[in-house]
């Protein structure tokens, strides 16, 4: 048997649980580094963009009148396709009522036809 075993087991103990600590000393230490790092990036981002913004503020005016110009360029586009669908399913509906009061006379012709045939005139 090894003498003073249980002080060794102790000592590992000890040890282990001291790496511990520090690992997790080591872990925090780390994400607040990244937290900070981050912080700092988000915090450039924003001063950047509040620079370039200032920058644009300067030519607003002309961007806001070329955004308007595009957006009724546009608007004007999609009517003219507008009209000239509208234009087109009006046709067809046109040509659609005008097949079917042809196949309608048809139809009427025929049932006269019928009645004339049997005499049935009368009951009209």
């Amino acid at each position: 048997m090894v003498p003073n075993l249980d002080l060794l087991a102790l000592a590992c103990l000890y040890g282990s649980f001291i790496a511990l600590i520090l690992l997790l000393i080591i872990f925090f230490l780390l994400i607040v580094l990244f937290l900070s790092s981050s912080l700092a990036l988000f915090s450039v981002f924003v001063s950047d963009l509040f620079d370039a913004y200032s920058v644009m503020s300067l030519y607003y005016e002309d961007v806001k009148a070329e955004i308007e110009l595009g957006l009724s360029l546009i608007v004007f586009g999609v009517m003219g396709f507008g009209v000239d669908v509208v234009l087109y399913t009006k046709s067809l509906l046109r040509q659609q009522n005008l097949r079917l009061k042809n196949i309608r006379q048809q139809q009427m012709k025929f049932k006269e036809n019928w009645r004339l045939g049997f005499g049935m005139l009368e009951e009209l």
